[in-house]
Order: structure tokens, then C-alpha cells, then sequence
């Protein structure tokens, strides 16, 4: 399963065979390098030497034998979902659905930074929740009890 979608284009990509090198320019100002190791359907799978943090439009260097072949930018990236992991006894913030969710924030340790946040479609929630009510998420898979409620913020004790 791969971990990130690149798209480029199909002039780069058809340059493209094992044992390529595809340099990135990332986020960070840092060009981690990727390694082609396999054709699959047209597509190709790289392996990822170290971290990259990959923008649209960043620009992607084909090169093979320190050779340059070719580049393009980097289009659209697809979402990518992160699980949320629930535990009883975990807070969950619902806010608004303007706002990003994202899983809590954890020491090394695995000890709450912050809580993990979800954004919730159905504004009336945040006025009509009251605190100790049970609240229930995922068709009923996932329940907790409100321990505090706001305008555009909701405290949920999993249960």
C-alpha cells in the first residue's frame, strides 16, 4: 500500500524505469530523493529514501546515474485519511465543519498533548448539547458523555 500519490506528467513518467532517482523539492527546502523499484500498470512505485514534505506544484527531477532526464511539477495530491484512534477514557473535541480535525497530538511517550479534534456538519449540536448527555458516533460503534459544552466547541469523554 502506498503511503503518498505523486502525479506528474506523462512525458516524465514515460521516462521513467527501475532504478531511477526522483529528487523533490519539499516543503522544508530540503530534495529527498525517491527510487523507482517496480512498473505496475502505468504507474511506477518508489521507495522514499527519507522523509519528504511534498506540496502541489513542487517540482519532481528525474535523474539516473546522476543524469538529469527530465522534470515537471508535482500535481493535485489526493486526501489522505488519517485513522483516529479511540480509547475509553480519551477526550474528542467536535468543532465546526470550517475547521480541520485532526488525531491528537502525542508525546513520544504516547501521553496527550492535545486532543484529537473532529469537525462536525450539524451546527444545532453545539447548541443543543448539554453536559453528562451521551453522545454516540459511527452509527453507534463509538460513544462517550459530553463533559462541556460552547458556541463552537464540544468536550466528549470516550466511553
Amino acid at each position: 500500500m502506498a503511503d503518498a500519490v505523486l502525479l506528474v506528467d506523462d512525458a516524465l513518467l514515460s521516462r521513467t524505469h527501475l532504478d531511477a532517482e526522483l529528487r523533490v523539492s519539499d516543503s522544508r527546502g530540503n530534495k529527498p530523493t525517491l527510487k523507482v523499484e517496480a512498473e505496475v500498470e502505468g504507474s511506477r512505485w518508489a521507495q522514499a529514501v527519507q522523509t519528504g514534505y511534498v506540496e502541489a506544484g513542487a517540482l519532481i527531477e528525474l535523474r539516473r546515474k546522476q543524469v538529469h532526464f527530465g522534470e515537471c511539477r508535482i500535481g493535485p495530491l489526493p486526501p489522505t485519511v488519517v485513522p483516529l484512534m479511540l480509547c475509553p477514557g480519551d477526550t474528542l473535541l467536535l468543532i465546526p465543519d470550517d475547521q480541520l480535525g485532526r488525531p491528537a497530538l502525542r508525546t513520544p511517550e504516547g501521553n496527550v498533548l492535545s486532543p484529537a479534534r473532529i469537525p462536525c456538519t450539524l451546527r444545532e449540536v453545539f447548541r443543543d448539547a448539554r453536559v453528562n448527555e451521551r453522545i454516540l458516533f459511527d452509527d453507534g460503534k463509538i460513544g462517550g458523555v459530553i463533559k462541556w459544552t460552547g458556541p463552537e466547541l464540544i468536550e466528549v469523554e470516550i466511553t
